[in-house]
């Protein structure tokens, strides 16, 4: 849709008709372009689709013309149902000289997944709308947002802080009642006991993962301190001496590795070699 200053109707195409035409201007000759480039229809140039006056502007001289379009794909064509201008239509502009092209269309919107799924109530919405004073709370309470925020950003704010607000002051029932015969007293009492059930199998977790850690860290620990105090000593006994190992640093910084690189760059398997061969 737009105050495009073209006329249109002189040179027709399969998107615009003859109806009501004018001497094409150059401002109609781009949009007849970009019509035809577009694969789009002006319903408002074909008199099957379009019903009474296509006058849309009216100039200070008292002349009158068709400046304003509507254009849609030509898939859409099918679903016109009508074309007119809207003289009771105010647009609030002071002046008189546009009136509104207007188009209804008829449309039948099939869903992409063939099914719709209906959403899942995160709150209980009886609860909600029996207690408007905290409604009105929730509506107080939004957080301020700048303005600078962008549109989604902002949205999403004021959507989770709703939610959240929704789902602590009015949550879902979590069992219903089957037993038609159990009091109110009795329920509670139930209810009571099933959320205690809960929470203790859920402490029980927690302490199975606590006791596991620990274990874990307590193995990680004394493994590693034996290695340290117990190993290192004896490869140190097994291969060169006291002195030579000195060379590779202090045995209490042992680490799994470090000695047999420290050989192969020292030449301490060369010196072995010899000494053997000389015996």
């Amino acid at each position: 849709m737009g105050d495009c200053n073209a006329h249109l109707g002189s040179v027709e195409i399969s998107g615009i008709g003859g109806f009501h035409w004018s001497e094409e201007n150059t401002a109609g000759g781009h949009l007849r372009t970009l019509i035809e480039s577009r694969s789009m229809v002006l319903p408002s140039t074909f008199g099957h689709l379009h019903n009474g006056t296509s006058d849309t502007f009216r100039s200070a001289s008292g002349g009158r013309s068709r400046v304003d379009y509507i254009g849609i794909p030509f898939s859409w064509l099918c679903g016109v149902k009508a074309s007119y201008v809207a003289t009771d239509f105010d647009l609030l502009s002071g002046d008189l000289d546009h009136s509104v092209i207007a188009l209804e269309l008829e449309m039948s919107i099939k869903p992409s997944a063939g099914t719709v799924r209906s959403r899942r109530a995160q709150y209980d919405r009886h609860a909600a709308r029996s207690n408007p004073a905290l409604l009105r709370t929730m509506l107080d309470t939004i957080p301020s947002i700048p303005w600078g925020v962008p549109v989604d950003q902002h949205w999403s704010i004021i959507e989770r802080h709703c939610s959240r607000f929704l789902k602590r002051h009015f949550p879902l029932p979590k069992r219903h009642v089957r037993q038609a015969y159990f009091s109110e007293q009795t329920w509670q009492i139930l209810q009571a006991r099933k959320d205690l059930s809960i929470k203790i199998r859920e402490a029980d977790r927690k302490v199975d993962s606590w006791r596991l850690a620990r274990i874990f860290a307590t193995w990680k620990y004394y493994v590693h301190s034996l290695v340290k105090r117990f190993l290192a000593p004896v490869v140190a006994r097994l291969g060169p001496s006291r002195t030579e190992l000195s060379s590779f640093g202090p045995v209490d910084n042992w680490t799994p590795g470090s000695e047999l690189n420290a050989k192969k760059t020292s030449g301490y398997f060369e010196q072995r070699v010899r000494s053997i061969s000389m015996r």
